[in-house]
């Protein structure tokens, strides 16, 4: 029953199902493993909103899940407008190469993305996972 539970949400492996299965049917494996990803997700969010509040990065408080909002827009004015196309060797800015076009929040995007930070832009969210459009999701580490 609880297989067909799963597939009904999702197409899933026949062995990704089996695992589902046989974990969830465990409930003292399902309780420790839920507490154990809690204190991890505590800690990543907690090294996350630190090193937010070190750069003056403001963020929406998470109350829960495994992103915070933050707000880029005090770096857009870096980037080139939407219809200004530059190319490569023209500007001295790091930010300019490879994606000098698209809207500047985009692009800002690009660039974090190419440098390791995991984000969705704000125009990416669904309206109402976030306060305002600007705001980009973060995926805490």
């Amino acid at each position: 029953m609880l297989s067909l539970v799963i597939r009904f949400f999702t197409w899933v492996s026949a062995r990704s199902d089996a695992f589902c299965a046989r974990f969830l049917r465990r409930i003292d494996i399902v309780l420790e493993y839920t507490e154990t990803y809690q204190d991890r997700l505590t800690e990543a969010y907690d090294t996350t909103t630190a090193a937010l509040i070190h750069h003056g990065i403001p963020f929406l408080p998470a109350t829960s899940g495994l992103f915070i909002f933050i707000d880029l827009r005090t770096w857009l004015y870096l980037l080139p407008g939407p219809d200004l196309m530059i190319p490569k060797e023209s500007s001295g800015s790091s930010l300019d190469q490879d994606f000098t076009s698209g809207s500047q929040e985009l692009q800002l995007w690009k660039w974090l993305v190419d440098h390791g930070v995991a984000l969705n832009p704000g125009e990416a969210s669904h309206p109402t996972e976030c306060e305002d459009a600007t705001s980009s999701r973060l995926t805490a580490p």
